[in-house]
């Protein structure tokens, strides 16, 4: 009895280890806990992004301070991009991203802004030690959080964005009904684009407010999976799908 209790045991663990690396963020660059080489001084993960309590954003429960649609950024604009803007209303071109655009979530981070010393609400397991003490080295990292940013190494220059975002990927652009008659892009579908049914999970669009109009738009995470992707397991872009053939991009372009 013991035995089979002991298999059993370690088969459920074998099963919960598949899950993770078939599409989890532990271990994952977004991992910064002490589990891993970004080595923090507390093992949670989540409260790097995310609380339980008094976030201070409801949705999605935000721990992280900072990032606001009052910071002044640049977007990339183009003849497609005005397109669609003017689509929402004639002549209508935001000075930078919307109030409620998700992506800002991503900003908060990929500015360069420090990544620990912007926590709201600290791990209980540092207690008050977390902003100002050192990061322990259980997984090979040094220095303290609130000096530790997305370098501009090299290494990093691709997810280091600052605020000047026009050599980037639009983000924050609606993508509505409007785009039916645009056989530059596949129509969406519901809160989806599929690429004409050629992706098997579609691109996910989120709620932003243009001017006075709620839609649906194209955010950071319509590319990108935060938590990781099933579809891309251990890509280090949380890309949602393969970038082989450039299928991602053809989820949206129909080219």
């Amino acid at each position: 009895m013991k035995a089979r209790l002991t298999l059993a045991v370690a088969g459920v663990t074998l099963m919960a280890a598949t899950v993770a690396s078939a599409a989890s963020i532990v271990g994952s660059k977004h991992d910064m806990s002490a589990t891993t080489t970004t080595a923090g001084e507390t093992t949670q993960i989540c409260i790097f992004c995310h609380t339980p309590h008094n976030p201070v954003a409801q949705i999605p429960l935000w721990n992280r301070t900072g990032q606001n649609a009052n910071t002044v950024f640049k977007l990339y604009t183009s003849s497609s991009t005005l397109d669609m803007y003017n689509a929402v209303s004639a002549g209508f071109k935001p000075s930078g991203f919307t109030t409620n655009s998700i992506s800002l979530f991503c900003m908060s981070c990929h500015d360069g802004s420090p990544l620990g010393g912007g926590v709201h609400n600290h791990p209980s397991d540092a207690q008050g030690a977390f902003a100002a003490d050192k990061r322990n080295s259980r997984g090979g990292g040094s220095g303290t959080y609130t000096g530790d940013v997305i370098s501009g190494t090299a290494a990093d220059l691709r997810t280091k964005f600052g605020t000047d975002l026009t050599k980037s990927h639009p983000v924050n652009i609606p993508y509505n009904a409007a785009l039916d008659a645009n056989k530059a892009f596949y129509a969406a579908s519901g809160a989806l684009i599929n690429g004409g049914g050629t992706l098997t999970n579609g691109l996910p669009l989120f709620k932003a407010t243009f001017g006075a109009t709620t839609l649906l738009s194209v955010e950071c995470s319509s590319c990108h999976a935060v938590h990781g992707s099933k579809a891309m397991s251990g890509s280090t872009n949380f890309l949602r799908t393969t970038m082989a053939g450039s299928k991602l991009c053809l989820g949206c372009h129909n080219k």
